[in-house]
């Protein structure tokens, strides 16, 4: 019991950090890749 509790504590640690990452590096990711797209679908 006291493994698979502290395996979901980590779970969920690594969880919160990765969704706290991930929303504020989706906005940066967004605003660098979406002229990129644009300009590589364009000349396709």
């Amino acid at each position: 019991m006291d493994r698979l509790r502290f395996a979901l504590q980590i779970v969920v640690a690594v969880a919160l950090l990765l969704g706290a990452a991930w929303a504020t590096g989706v906005v940066k990711v967004n605003v660098e890749l979406d002229p990129t797209p644009t300009v590589h679908r364009a000349p396709q």
